[in-house]
């Protein structure tokens, strides 16, 4: 006999299967976002003698039957009452049941405007349980659009676990709980959990009959893949950057003409007329001191002298404009030629500019892009050890140095000051960084990284995604291994992880463990298999490395690094020599939270959204805007990789122990095979090709009798 635990908040339900084990202890999480309350709350249970009881607890306290629980046996339809210290009330109600396992009988509603449900005999579908159940508990009304379901009772009806204050909207698929009352709403079709307190009243819901014929399937758009499909990678179209060196020439000299005063310039025009005008003067006062008239051409002389210095002066003056006028003219003629040099520069350093930002962006697309990879586009998987940036990978855009590099005139000292000398600078400045460009990280440099991602890890998760997408989408699978470790119970990794278990790339290479653990009893299956990988690498054996990379090479996600506590498998997490193959990246909320060893983070908080060394100054850190990915495209993306298989073998890969012979042939049913089209283009007279079953690696294995062996 089973127990069940069904545990109900004002916001939330769910129940619980406890395990079929004896004497021994058992926790269950209560996830804070799940059922709304302040913190996860872990809820310690064990079995003693076939006897369930609830442990005490740090967190909370339990109330049975308005008293405090004393180690009571857990009993058929106990009801007990949670009290966390922080004052969140949870509901949990106890039923011991003879299997887990219950079939569903469905109903038709033929022509049904509205299913009653209550404890009420007038009611469509009559059920009570302990008493929690109101006399008109729910209504599923059939409107115009669909269905919709009401609630009427104050414990409330719960549609896929939330709770439902008024009325809801029903889609296909919709699971709904009334006190353990389970119902399946299937369109026109309810299919309902019907126990001994369950009354169906058949003449408004008719039992349904099953029709093959009718029958088929819906369409889903995150039905994962069947079958397997062969992909080919193709080769990679990458322009590598290029770094070469752009000089930019000094102006030339300019040209500096020594400035004088004006009376220094005329000066000499001036007292060249002097001694002449002298001699005239004594001329003059000579003649008349002995008594004789002066006559006009006496004066000639004193004319001569003072045109002569007035013609002296203009000339200079005439010569000095001329000056200034030609100096203008050869520094116009240096602006222009200098200023036509620096456009050409300019444009070609724009171009180079354009081209780097360019490359960077179809050299490293967003998650989003890669989101949308497939097998008809030549994209995915195109990356091998023989590229440099194997393992480097966007996480978002952001600022970086423009890889040309410039060469402008070191500035000197100068007696004069020349603008032109002061525009390679500012050429270099505007282009010495480029914006808005793809940021990556090269986790083949970065062994051992944390993320750090605030409130629950929530952002850091988000990071996660990120890379998963680039590595899943641009790795092979027989290239890169990847690797989930997270606790599902805890309301930070709840189901955050789901889309992990579809990569290819958490198979092992016999494909007999999937690197994906949500609790820790799988990490430690999961880690002892990790081990023996690196335990192997570490003694040199059956390494396959060419040119420095370890192939496979494996990164490994942990979400909960108290999963490492008391495994080997911390020596190799935490190392960073590259012999082992392996980038360990460790997720927190905060940075204290990381080990010491860590030395390289990814911030995505409030205060800081980007990635640094922990030894570099805070000015040398690299900010970054960080892609999205969204979730459902995410888990779309990650189920048709699983049907996709290249035709490389994996070293290492084992044969399968044993496969059936509807997985031999990739279907579900015999009815999906294609028998009669196969008979009809059946040609023995070319080949009698039988397909027996797997290779080593999970590859086909065919057996024709016309080939010589």
């Amino acid at each position: 006999m089973g127990v069940v635990l069904s545990v109900y908040t004002e916001a939330a339900f769910k129940e619980y299967i406890l395990p079929s084990i004896n004497n021994s202890d058992y926790e269950i999480t209560l996830q804070g976002d799940y059922f709304q309350l302040q913190e996860d709350l872990e809820l310690r249970l064990e079995i003693l003698n076939g006897e369930w009881y609830f442990r005490k607890g740090s967190g909370y306290y339990i109330i049975k039957n308005n008293m405090q629980y004393e180690r009571q046996p857990l009993q058929d339809k106990d009801v007990l009452m949670v009290h966390s210290l922080f004052k969140d009330e949870i509901s949990v109600i106890v039923k011991k049941i003879e299997s887990v396992f219950h079939v569903y009988k469905k109903f038709v509603m033929h022509g049904a405007n509205m299913i009653t449900i209550g404890k009420d005999t007038q009611n469509d579908i009559c059920y009570d349980y302990l008493g929690m159940v109101s006399r008109n508990h729910a209504k599923i009304i059939r409107e115009s659009n669909g269905y919709r379901i009401e609630n009427s009772s104050p414990n409330g009806v719960y549609v896929n676990s939330q709770q439902v204050n008024d009325s809801a909207e029903l889609t296909f698929g919709a699971f709904i709980n009334i006190m353990g009352l389970h119902i399946v709403f299937l369109d026109n079709i309810l299919a309902i959990d019907v126990s001994e307190n369950t009354v169906i009243n058949k003449n408004i819901l008719m039992p349904y009959v099953f029709d093959r014929d009718v029958t088929m399937l819906l369409n889903s758009d995150n039905q994962a893949s069947v079958g397997r499909t062969m992909y080919h990678r193709a080769p990679r179209n990458y322009e590598k950057l290029d770094s070469d060196r752009i000089e930019i020439e000094a102006p030339p000299q300019k040209y500096q003409t020594k400035k004088q005063p004006l009376f220094m310039t005329i000066g000499p025009s001036l007292t060249m007329a002097l001694p002449m005008l002298l001699g005239c003067m004594m001329m003059i006062y000579s003649n008349t001191a002995s008594g004789g008239r002066s006559s006009l051409y006496m004066y000639s002389g004193l004319v001569m002298s003072v045109a002569s210095a007035g013609v002296g002066v203009l000339w200079t003056l005439f010569n000095m404009k001329y000056q200034k006028k030609e100096e203008k003219a050869q520094e116009e003629y240096r602006f222009q030629a200098y200023s036509e040099y620096l456009i050409e520069k300019t444009n070609e350093v724009k171009e180079r500019y354009s081209e780097t930002e360019r490359r960077l962006e179809e050299t490293y697309p967003s998650a989003s892009v890669c989101l949308n990879y497939d097998e008809s586009r030549g994209v995915l998987w195109n990356r091998n050890h023989t590229h440099d940036d194997f393992l480097k990978h966007r996480l978002g855009v952001g600022e970086l140095p423009f890889q040309f590099e410039m060469e402008i005139p070191k500035k000197q000292f100068t007696l004069y000051h020349d603008e032109l000398s002061e525009k390679p600078a500012f050429i270099k400045k505007n282009y010495e960084t480029l914006y808005n460009v793809p940021i990556t990280v090269d986790l083949l440099e970065k062994n051992l990284i944390g993320i750090v991602g605030g409130d629950k890890k929530k952002k850091a998760i988000d990071v996660a995604k990120l890379l998963s997408v680039q590595i899943a989408s641009n790795n092979c699978y027989t290239d890169v291994k990847l690797g989930y470790i997270y606790d599902n119970a805890s309301s930070a990794d709840y189901r955050r992880f789901d889309f992990a278990k579809w990569f290819p790339h958490v198979w092992s290479e016999d494909r007999q463990t999937r690197y994906v653990a949500s609790s820790r009893e799988d990490a430690s299956e999961v880690f002892y298999e990790l081990t023996k990988i690196f335990r192997g690498r570490e003694e040199g054996e059956e390494t396959y490395q060419r040119e420095g990379v370890i192939k496979p090479y494996y990164v490994i996600f942990i979400s909960d690094i108290s999963m490492l506590e008391g495994e080997l498998f911390t020596k190799y997490a935490l190392s960073k020599d590259p012999q082992y193959g392996l980038t360990t990246i460790l997720l927190t909320d905060r940075y204290e939270e990381l080990p010491n060893d860590c030395e390289y983070i990814i911030e995505n908080t409030d205060n800081f959204c980007g990635m640094y060394d922990v030894f570099e100054g805070k000015e040398n850190r690299q900010k970054i805007v960080f892609d999205e990915a969204d979730d459902s495209e995410l888990e779309h993306f990650a189920r048709h990789l699983s049907s996709l298989h290249v035709a490389e073998l994996e070293e290492g890969g084992e044969i399968p122990n044993s496969i059936t012979f509807f997985e031999m042939l990739g279907v579900n049913r015999i009815e999906e095979y294609p028998v009669a089209e196969m008979w009809a283009k059946c040609r023995t007279y070319e080949n009698i090709k039988g397909l027996l079953g797997q290779r080593g690696g999970g590859s086909d294995c065919y057996l024709d009798v016309h080939e010589k062996y």
